[in-house]
């Protein structure tokens, strides 16, 4: 699965993260995505590709549980377990998912980090 579909279904995860934090957590993050980016450092990347592969196993894994669900209810609570692991794995190796989420953002619009990161991958 590649970096960007999985950043589409982790900014999904944030977001619900974000939205049971309440609503001065989600203020907190707005504020935050408006300021500018740090530069990606080179130990970033590395964290950031150990866990796009840990992501990766995550989706692979819930994806097929999620689509065969016999309910709406039952879907949503296995996207939830899903986005439960997919924080977890983040968190492990080091990044919030907030730095995540912006190092995958930048890398749609940087070309230069977007390399880097497929060259450590």
């Amino acid at each position: 699965m590649n970096c960007f579909k999985m950043t589409k279904l982790l900014a999904a995860a944030a977001a619900a993260a974000a939205a049971s934090a309440g609503p001065a957590a989600m203020a907190q993050d707005a504020a935050a995505q408006q300021q500018q980016i740090a530069p990606v450092s080179d130990k970033e990347v590395k964290k950031f590709v150990k866990a796009e592969k840990k992501i990766g196993a995550i989706v692979e894994e819930w994806s097929p549980k999620v689509q065969s669900a016999e309910s709406q209810q039952e879907a949503q609570q296995m996207q939830k377990k899903a986005q439960t692991q997919m924080i977890a794995a983040i968190e492990k190796e080091g990044l919030s998912v907030q730095r995540y989420n912006q190092i995958a953002q930048r890398a749609q619009v940087d070309k230069q980090l977007a390399e880097r990161l497929q060259e450590a991958a």
